[in-house]
């Protein structure tokens, strides 16, 4: 029984070691990293052909090894169990061959072999420390980045991501710069896909979202709204130029509109109809909008995420590299006081079974001088680009004559919490003897001060473990921040200082320049920018003067708006790096500027032009439009409004409300015509009734200031006056001698007044056609009597007083403002021109032509002096001499 159960232990023992004896074929525990061939004359071979060799002796000491730990070690032999080999096969027994193979390769662990096996000879502790803390959030990372690869969301809506530590962690070891870069673009896409709304934005997306999209992708572009927090703020802009531009994408609208019915289940086609006829954004369109944009954003954001994804796992495998992350955690996070515990096994002392020979000491003996770190040959300090050199020497004794002995040298720089780096391993076949010198002279790639180590050993001999700090200066760091500042004054085309800074620098490093050839490169690169810089200052210089003289082009005062100075200045800047936009940016809103106001002068004087011609053509309604049209370009920018063009505008201004009077009154005098044809309320007197009319508006024709203009309105009202007096209705003498009292007095009186107001008619009518032919203004004619004041007629009026000397139809009515009234027939008022008394009126919004201007003496062919007793006593005459007769 007892040897069955040693048979089976000794089984147990091969099986649990050959994952490490045969690491060169399964890849379990690989050889060190930086393993190279010993110089040519030595006896170094490489790990996996050593290992090959002693594959089988290798076996059998695990064998041996695995009893003796078990205390079941056979009879007759005693081999002690190193604290180095005993820390390894506790490491490969607590988190397993895969995760220790890991840890060796991303120099956590510091191990060598030998024909009798693995060795543990140091360890990484404190980034050891930092993987096992951070174990549960690289788990979740993992787990998460197969989430996000396969199409699903990075976490549920809401929940906290696990893995948000690890961007505090310095890119290193488990934690590559990769790894790092998948943890924020997750951290990234779980933001933006706990937004709410998100899915049902993914889903109504999926033929294509905006920034697909040729228009989408230009306006993302101009504006870098797929790459803004928050593009809502550019509602405004993405409505006026794809929505209401006079050269809109009609894509764009259904695109928005086909989106929110699927994403929201709104019909938004008549708003944006509505605001697109209307071209103004209504408050509800912009919220929609808003959100519109920010959901686009997220889809197209979450895209770019997972295509970043993919190329990072075809360039740089980064899903091995977070699979070696899982594995490592999912081991240290099930073995608790793993590290502790590792280090731990490392500090026992060897155990040796009783009788064991070689608890007496090992047989060779290593002895080391330490290592030496050579101080600085140039500028007395390490910096980044310099070469460190650190040397060390160990001899070696116990051996026979001729005797060598295999020997491990494994070098390397401890960053602590950041893990390590530099490390190299070279074995070699050593004999009695030395020094045997461990030189390294390791490239500074940064600034950071480390702690190199240096780890000699032996399967048959002790370990020398030796270190040495390396301070690591951060001049050259300093003189790199310089450099980039002088650079972001360049970028951001502040040229003046950055030529000051540039040459700040080339004093500052210009001694050290002279030892380290770092420096020497940095000061060639400061001198070439400074010059560059000194060049852009120069064309700043003469762009901003430019600036300054197109200003005058801007300028009011001036008022010429050229745009030659500012085309010229735009031409400039594209001598200027790509960071001065802002100098274009202004230079095209000036641009702008002064070719709208150049427009809208051109349109003001091609307007008003226009208004005088049609003011000339007496077209008085088009007239005033285009006046006020014009003073409303002028008034949109009163800069505009300048020099000449203000000039001109005054005196359309003084002139638009005498234009807009002339409008008005040929709109009266058109209804007046219309009225005079057509009387609207004609009463029982027809023809009165249209007498009245045609006479008021005649009576106003004479004031206005171009009568001419109204010659034909003139004409109409004399032909409708002339009908209506020829259809007026006179009583017969009988009949009007009934009306009279029969008083012989009141007769004669009667017909003596009628007889003096027939002399007073006849001045009149002679003084007003001598006026006439002398061509005098009617104003300046002699008043023939005091009741009546001869005003001007028409222009008509030359033509309507020729009847006046040819012989009266008998019987022909005068108009009078009452509609009635009488003439003897052969009178002289029966065919005089008009006569009409000038009356004082204010100026009404609208022309009133009611009874008050006809009951005037207006002028006219047909009308009459509106003496009310004119009539009556023509008949009282008239049945007087009749009744004399008879008695």
């Amino acid at each position: 029984m007892k040897k069955t159960t040693s048979i089976l232990l000794t089984l147990t023992a091969c099986l649990a070691w050959a994952a490490v004896d045969a690491s060169a074929e399964t890849g379990q525990v690989p050889p060190a990293k930086g393993e190279r061939q010993a110089p040519s004359g030595t006896a170094v071979q490489s790990r996996r052909t050593s290992e090959k060799a002693a594959e089988k002796e290798t076996a059998v000491s695990a064998k041996g090894e695995q009893q003796r730990s078990d205390g079941l070690a056979p009879a007759g032999q005693a081999v002690s169990l190193s604290p180095e080999r005993k820390a390894a096969a506790w490491a490969l027994e607590t988190i397993g061959p895969e995760a220790l193979r890991i840890l060796r390769k991303k120099d956590y662990l510091i191990i060598q072999e030998d024909k009798d096996g693995a060795r543990l000879q140091d360890g990484l502790w404190d980034a050891l420390r930092e993987a096992a803390a951070k174990s549960f959030a690289s788990i979740d990372l993992a787990e998460a980045y197969r989430r996000f690869a396969s199409g699903n969301p990075v976490a549920q809506e809401g929940e906290t991501l696990g893995f948000a530590p690890l961007r505090q962690v310095a890119p290193g070891g488990l934690v590559t710069p990769d790894v790092q870069s998948v943890a924020l673009l997750l951290i990234a896409a779980h933001e933006d896909m706990s937004a709410p709304g998100y899915a049902k934005a993914e889903t109504a997306s999926a033929e294509g979202a905006l920034f697909d999209t040729p228009w989408g992708a230009a306006f993302a572009a101009r504006t870098r709204a797929d790459a803004l927090p928050d593009p809502s703020l550019l509602a405004d802009a993405f409505f006026d130029e794809h929505f209401a531009a006079v050269r809109r994408h009609d894509g764009a609208v259904e695109h928005f509109t086909k989106f929110m019915s699927a994403a929201y289940g709104k019909d938004l086609s008549p708003l944006a109809d509505t605001d697109v006829r209307n071209a103004s954004l209504s408050g509800e369109l912009r919220d929609w909008l808003k959100k519109y944009l920010a959901d686009q954003r997220r889809v197209s954001a979450v895209r770019r995420y997972r295509q970043s994804l993919e190329k990072l796992e075809a360039k740089r495998a980064v899903a091995s590299q977070i699979d070696e992350l899982e594995t490592v955690a999912k081991a240290l996070s099930g073995a608790s006081g793993f590290v502790d515990g590792l280090k731990a096994k490392l500090a026992q002392p060897a155990a040796a079974s009783p009788g064991d020979a070689a608890a007496a000491g090992p047989r060779v003996t290593l002895t080391s001088a330490g290592l030496h770190l050579h101080q600085p040959v140039k500028l007395g300090r390490h910096e980044r680009g310099d070469a460190v050199v650190v040397t060390g020497a160990y001899w070696l004794d116990g051996l026979t004559d001729g005797e060598t002995v295999e020997v491990e040298e494994t070098t390397y720089a401890d960053r602590g919490k950041d893990g390590a780096d530099m490390l190299e391993t070279k074995k070699a076949r050593r004999s009695n003897g030395g020094p045997y010198i461990v030189k390294r002279e390791p490239l500074l790639k940064d600034s950071r001060s480390f702690t190199f180590r240096s780890i000699v050993g032996s399967a048959e001999g002790n370990t020398l473990k030796e270190a040495v700090a390396v301070p690591v200066a951060g001049a050259f760091d300093l003189a790199l921040d310089g450099l980039a500042l002088a650079d972001h004054q360049a970028l951001d085309c502040r040229f003046k200082e950055a030529e000051g800074s540039y040459g700040h620098l080339e004093a500052t490093i210009a001694e050290a320049a002279r030892e380290k050839k770092t420096y020497a490169d940095l000061l060639v690169t400061a001198q070439k920018r400074r010059a560059d810089a000194a060049k852009n200052a120069a064309v700043v210089a003469k762009l901003e003067e430019s600036i300054a003289a197109t200003r005058e082009d801007l300028s009011s005062q001036k008022c010429d708006y050229l745009t030659q100075r500012t085309e010229a200045a735009v031409k400039t800047i594209a001598a200027l790096p790509a960071g001065c936009d802002r100098y274009l940016a202004d230079l095209q809103s000036q641009f702008e500027t002064i070719n709208r106001r150049k427009n809208d002068q051109a349109a003001f004087q091609q307007t008003a032009a226009k208004a005088r011609a049609l003011e000339k053509d007496c077209r008085f309604s088009s007239a005033a439009e285009n006046m006020t049209q014009a003073l409303a370009i002028l008034d949109a920018d009163p800069a505009a409004r300048c020099g000449s063009f203000d000039a001109a505008a005054k005196k359309l201004e003084e002139d638009l409300p005498a234009v807009r009077a002339l409008a008005l009154w040929g709109q009266t005098l058109d209804d007046s015509v219309r009225d005079a044809e057509n009387p609207p309320e004609p009463g029982a007197d027809p023809a009165a009734a249209s007498l009245r009319i045609a006479n008021a508006a005649l009576a106003r024709l004479p004031t206005l200031s171009l009568p001419a203009c109204f010659a034909k309105q003139g004409e109409a009202l004399l032909r409708a006056a002339d009908s209506s007096g020829k259809s007026i209705l006179v009583p017969a003498d009988a009949a009007a001698a009934k009306l009279l009292p029969d008083d012989n007095k009141l007769v004669a009186t009667s017909a003596a007044v009628a007889e003096e107001r027939r002399k007073l008619e006849a001045s009149r009518a002679a003084v007003l056609e001598r006026k006439v032919q002398q061509e005098l203004p009617p104003a300046e004619a002699p008043q023939a009597a005091p009741e009546a004041e001869v005003r001007e007629s028409n222009a008509a009026e030359p033509k309507a007083a020729k009847p006046a000397a040819k012989p009266a139809p008998p019987a022909r009515p005068l108009p009078m403002s009452s509609g009635g009234g009488t003439s003897a027939p052969g009178t002289p008022g029966a065919a005089r021109p008009p006569v009409v008394k000038r009356r004082k009126s204010t100026a009404p919004a609208k022309p009133s032509l009611g009874p008050s201007a006809a009951g005037t003496p207006s002028g006219g062919a047909a009308t009459a002096p509106t003496d009310t007793t004119k009539s009556p006593a023509d008949a009282r005459n008239d049945t007087t001499k009749k009744k004399s007769s008879t008695r």
